[in-house]
């Protein structure tokens, strides 16, 4: 009789519960899919925005330096220092675009390392002539001092190092003051 309908309906009641309580986690794993969905979204317009900038600096440099060359095409000494500027420019725009398609690479899960044994030395001098433009436009001067490595020749993914070495040194270029 009576008691067994209580049962019944106690059972009936925590059946209930337990879906309200399933779906409110279900809810609540959608509120926080959501929200880090947005996190990413605000995360990926934050650096689009700077990547946009960051592009911009180059491209105008090369179109200002351009136009400025041209105007200058029967003065070697002030079209060289122009050309040097658009070369500068370009490095870092090719920089720039070098590492958005590294970044889309590492994100499609194809990024595969690949060691083989490189020379650091070799390395160094390579990154010296990419870099070299933009110091001696900055008056900087650049030093590449490898003599006293303990270990010249390194088992390494060379293109991943290259990006490694560049982008650190490329900082150090880019964040020294003019004259330093």
């Amino acid at each position: 009789g009576a008691k067994s309908h209580i049962s019944q309906v106690v059972l009936g009641c925590r059946k209930v519960d337990d879906e309200i309580q399933d779906e409110m986690q279900k809810k609540k794993i959608l509120e926080d899919a959501l929200n880090h969905a947005r996190l990413a979204n605000m995360a990926r317009n934050t650096f689009l925005s700077n990547m946009s900038h960051d592009m911009r600096t180059p491209l105008n440099a090369i179109s200002g330096f351009t136009a400025l060359a041209k105007n200058h095409i029967n003065n070697p000494d002030k079209l060289l220092h122009y050309l040097d500027k658009i070369e500068a420019a370009e490095s870092q725009l090719l920089g720039l675009v070098n590492d958005v398609l590294e970044i889309s690479w590492m994100e499609s899960g194809n990024a595969h390392i690949e060691e083989h044994e490189c020379s650091l030395p070799k390395l160094m001098e390579e990154i010296h002539r990419t870099l070299l433009p933009q110091a001696v436009a900055k008056d900087i001067v650049l030093l590449t001092d490898y003599a006293n490595l303990t270990h010249p020749e390194v088992q390494s993914d060379q293109e991943r190092l290259r990006q490694v070495l560049l982008s650190l040194a490329g900082n150090a270029v880019k964040y020294t003051n003019p004259g330093g």
